[in-house]
């Protein structure tokens, strides 16, 4: 069955993330938020966009090529939760990453318009 709710909670002190469906907690793990100079954006947002295999045009990799930026959900501007790196700490540009297996799921379950809350 459907569910008629879905949320994701971005919990930059933790460096953790909760989605919800119907109010009730389905999953929950780390991530890797905006580092300083780079904040993620504190507030309530909702998914604006998908894009399974996007490629950013403003950042590039550590081999200088566009940064890839799978299973991208956009939640505000130009910030999105994807795929990516986790060290542990904040250490992106703003963007909010997660493991792969994460990415993946979060991608199926979330939908445009969904509630994005980030919260410190």
């Amino acid at each position: 069955m459907e569910p008629t709710s879905r949320s994701l909670t971005i919990k930059l002190g933790s460096q953790r993330f909760v989605y919800a469906e119907d109010d009730r907690v389905v999953r929950s793990g780390p991530v890797s938020s905006g580092r300083q100079g780079y904040e993620t954006p504190r507030g309530r947002f909702s998914v604006r966009s998908k894009q399974m295999d996007k490629v950013s045009y403003r950042y590039t990799n550590s081999l200088g090529m566009r940064a890839w930026m799978p299973y991208s959900i956009q939640f505000h501007g130009d910030y999105f939760l994807h795929e990516g790196w986790l060290p542990g700490y904040p250490d992106s540009h703003g963007c909010v990453r997660v493991g792969e297996q994460d990415a993946r799921f979060l991608f199926d379950r979330l939908r445009i318009g969904d509630r994005v809350t980030v919260v410190d």
